[in-house]
């Protein structure tokens, strides 16, 4: 019967798979209780199979080893090869699952400054030469301030006609038709340089440069970035491992029992932030702050002896 060879192919399986259906593997991993599994639905099943392609017909066929003979009905033995019949479980396993929580005080290493110009103009030429203007006299300012030249980049200059605008039209007050923008933006691992200089920028606005205040996706500016952090996770990680195991020697000790090792792990939350509170997770955080406080939750399982 070729037919049934797959369908038992994949019952086969499926039950396999099933921690239940392995009595030493149930014991090791699941906690204390009893665990009942009736597997006679699965013998109804290749019961029915057979009586499907062979019109109920039986072929003699001697029992399995192991099966069960109060299973047996007035057509023969089921021919699953499986105990049909009730079993039992238990699991002599215990765990205790804490959360582990670590904070650590840490500073910026890098500081990313944008400084944004716009310029607006009838005449496009006219626009683009006043804003090629204020760049030139940007940079000159960041040197000043003692920046390097590799410190500094420069954006694309983006140009606006409102006239050619494919959606609203420009309101009766705006005379100018073309508006050009760009930005130079300062990466840097000199912190204490970019908060001093924000502080002299008023030398660009007596030079008649107008930084233009407005945040792309409100992020703070400037950012200052811990560009280490994927190098101290495992060291926050494993402090937090410690911290749980402490907690659980803890709950352990008031009922007799000893912590063994790590049955599951989740690494939870990482959150960022900064010296005024304010979460700083995310790329886009509207505050941002050379001081900064990494905090952990992971949840741990551990067993119990």
């Amino acid at each position: 019967m070729p037919a049934i060879a797959p369908i038992v192919t994949f019952i086969t399986v499926k039950i396999q798979e099933h921690p239940l259906a392995d009595a030493e593997q149930l014991a090791s991993r699941r906690a204390p209780g009893s665990v009942f599994v009736h597997l006679g639905k699965i013998c109804d099943l290749f019961r029915d199979t057979e009586r499907f392609y062979h019109g109920q017909q039986r072929q003699p066929h001697h029992p399995v080893r192991g099966t069960d003979h109060r299973h047996r009905t007035a057509r023969g033995p089921y021919r699953c090869g499986l105990l049909c019949r009730t079993a039992r479980f238990k699991s002599d396993v215990r765990t205790v699952t804490v959360k582990g929580l670590v904070e650590k005080e840490v500073k910026a290493d890098e500081a990313v400054w944008t400084l944004s110009l716009r310029r607006a103009s009838d005449d496009l030429r006219d626009a683009h030469t006043r804003l090629s203007a204020d760049r030139d006299a940007v940079n000159g300012f960041l040197q000043k301030q003692g920046f390097k030249e590799t410190d500094i980049t420069r954006q694309p200059t983006r140009t606006v006609d409102k006239l050619a605008l494919e959606y609203g039209q420009p309101q009766a007050n705006e005379r100018l038709r073309y508006l050009v923008s760009t930005a130079v933006v300062v990466r840097t691992k000199n912190i204490e340089l970019v908060q001093k200089s924000i502080g002299s920028t008023e030398e660009l606005l007596k030079a008649g440069v107008i930084l233009d205040g407005e945040r792309e996706g409100n992020a703070a500016n400037p950012r200052y970035v811990l560009s280490t952090f994927n190098d101290l996770r495992p060291q926050l990680l494993a402090e937090a491992t410690k911290n749980a195991r402490a907690i659980a020697q803890q709950f352990a000790a008031d009922s007799g029992a000893t912590v063994g090792k790590i049955h599951s792990a989740n690494q939870g939350s990482i959150q960022i932030f900064g010296s005024d509170g304010n979460d700083e997770s995310g790329p886009y955080s509207p505050t941002s702050t050379p001081m900064k406080k990494i905090r952990v939750v992971s949840t741990f399982e551990f067993e119990l002896k």
